[in-house]
Parts: structure tokens; sequence; C-alpha cells
């Protein structure tokens, strides 16, 4: 599917704009797991406003960011991406600075 920047807009709610974003983004990357997170507790943790799981919308969760490659996301005012094996060759993480 795609939208012109207007139609994209025109979009109703949050949740449709983010379900658009999390399709394409699915669809290009072909991974199983897709969402759109949020940075809490002082950049500790992040929250998801929307997630796919194989193409489907589920659950919202919190992890924490020790550890994982997301954390440098909170340094940078940039989008922060990772697209090496970081689990299996097919995963790819995008992490985002709102």
């Amino acid at each position: 599917m795609r939208l012109s920047i207007s139609q994209f807009y025109s979009l109703q709610s949050s949740a449709q704009r983010y379900q658009f974003v999390l399709d394409t983004l699915s669809h290009h990357f072909s991974c199983d797991h897709c969402f759109i997170g949020e940075f809490i507790d002082e950049g500790k943790r992040v929250k998801t406003l929307h997630y796919l799981q194989n193409g489907r919308c589920v659950d919202n969760f919190v992890y924490d960011l020790h550890d994982t490659p997301c954390k440098d996301a909170t340094c940078t005012r940039e989008v922060c991406t990772f697209e090496y094996d970081l689990q299996s060759d097919t995963h790819k993480i995008i992490c985002y600075r709102r």
C-alpha cells in the first residue's frame, strides 16, 4: 500500500499511522517483529506504542535498554539502525529517537 503524504496525515489516529508505518517497515525488511516505542524512565527503558509480531498487532511491552544495541539511540537525535546478525541472519532492528 502506498500513501501520499496528505493521505498519511489524513489517517484518523496515531494508531492508524503507527500501523501503516509498521506494515511498511515489516514488509520492506521482512522481519518477524516490528515496533514503535518511546523512551521512559529517563531513557533507561522503552515502552512500545505499537507492536507487530508476524504482521499482527499484539500487546505492547516495556523492556530495559541496558545491554541492548538500542541503548545508543538515547545518546543521539539521529535515527539509529541495526541491520546485522542480532539474533539470526534474518532479524533487523530499528531504534528511533523521538
